[in-house]
């Protein structure tokens, strides 16, 4: 079964030789590399061309219609030259852990019905310093749609691009995506959102990734409590818009104490194992603290 990584960048010269490198040194092989660089102003591209023997290369000028909408482009396009069978995305301030893709792919190949996996992060600073805090956790062993559903919750479900893995059947049917009026929808939430309604997801507790934290990157942005009040408007909007075309219920989003019981409640009846559950807990005090 090939594989298929692709790698997003723009104006991540610091990093993006480390992202290359794990996609290259992964302990499966059968393994292609496609890195789509949007325009970088710095010297990502001269970086990226020491690996060309090795990588497939697609320098375009920058897109230019902000960064969600960017990041779509050069997955779209990234995918179009692709051929693996199962498809891995990553953001080229992050990087792989040399086993992941050997992990995924066995997952896959066992559950034949799977047409999307994701995992946790090792979260690490600039200078790849791990970090004494998680991302908020998100659950196992649960039916997702079901789970969103009865939590009234988006936020306990999916992990983002450099932890999803997809087999490519399921994003001959979704790709390229179309632009909306919904430029704070990035692809990682709208590719993880079609994949709740369109089949099964598995979700893995291990950490398979490094997810760098610094101030260059989309999710610093959500701090910002007026981008984070569009942001949560915006992907009600995107997740309505897909219940309405798979004929699902209007979502209507809790964020009171009875949304955070029935988290729990999830949690509790969930088949994740009781030190998962824990660490379920823990991660999510953490990440409140850190919030």
């Amino acid at each position: 079964m090939k594989a298929s990584i692709l790698i997003n960048n723009y104006n991540y010269e610091a990093y993006i030789e480390k992202s290359i490198a794990s996609a290259l040194n992964q302990t499966y092989k059968n393994i292609e590399v496609i890195v789509y660089d949007d325009g970088s102003k710095d010297q990502s591209l001269e970086r990226i061309k020491k690996y060309s023997n090795d990588i497939s290369i697609i320098a375009r000028p920058n897109y230019g219609k902000g960064h969600c909408w960017n990041q779509v482009n050069a997955v779209n396009e990234a995918f179009k030259k692709s051929t693996g069978e199962i498809i891995f995305l990553m953001d080229s301030d992050d990087w792989f852990f040399d086993n992941k893709v050997e992990k995924v792919i066995d997952i896959f190949t066992k559950n034949p019905k799977a047409i999307y996996v994701q995992h946790r992060f090792e979260l690490v600073d600039e200078e790849d310093n791990k970090l004494n805090y998680e991302k908020r956790p998100f659950f196992s062993e649960v039916d997702i749609l079901n789970g969103i559903y009865f939590t009234k919750r988006l936020d306990f479900f999916f992990t983002q691009t450099s932890g999803q893995c997809f087999r490519r059947s399921f994003l001959e049917n979704i790709l390229p995506l179309k632009e909306d009026a919904l430029s704070m929808i990035c692809v990682d939430i709208r590719l993880t959102r079609y994949a709740a309604f369109e089949g099964d997801i598995i979700t893995l507790q291990e950490k398979l990734s490094a997810y760098r934290v610094h101030t260059k990157n989309h999710s610093s942005a959500l701090k910002n409590k007026d981008y984070y009040i569009e942001y949560e408007k915006q992907h009600l909007a995107f997740f309505n818009m897909l219940a309405n075309k798979y004929n699902h219920p209007h979502f209507t989003k809790g964020n009171n104490l009875l949304s955070y019981l029935k988290v729990i409640i999830l949690l509790l009846n969930s088949n994740m194992k009781a030190k998962q559950k824990r660490l379920f807990l823990q991660d999510w005090y953490k990440s409140y603290i850190k919030k």
